[in-house]
């Protein structure tokens, strides 16, 4: 049985509000993340996806890096202060989370 790739990124995305909304500070709005696309979900996962590689290879980021690239790949992700850290927060892996948090101090 195989399972339709458009029906399994539609699955996530649909996962991903659901996770900002049980995550996100309880008396902030998240109206950036109603307004997201699915196509900008998938570019969202496709980044997080190729950061953590790096991250599980060896390369050495801090979180300025992550969020930058993110803004970059969204810019109305600026307009939400936490919104890279509950995308990462969502989207990696613990340790990776972790490694990308540690590297701040």
């Amino acid at each position: 049985m195989s399972i339709d790739n458009e029906l399994l990124s539609r699955v996530e995305f649909i996962e991903f509000k659901q996770q900002v909304l049980l995550l996100k500070h309880p008396s902030h709005k998240v109206t950036i993340f109603a307004e997201l696309t699915l196509y900008e979900f998938l570019s969202i996962r496709d980044y997080v996806k190729n950061f953590e590689y790096y991250l599980e290879n060896g390369y050495n980021f801090d979180f300025k890096s992550f969020e930058s690239g993110l803004y970059d790949l969204i810019p109305k992700l600026k307009t939400y202060p936490e919104s890279s850290i509950l995308i990462a927060k969502i989207l990696m892996n613990i340790s990776n989370f972790n490694k990308l948090f540690n590297s701040n101090n």
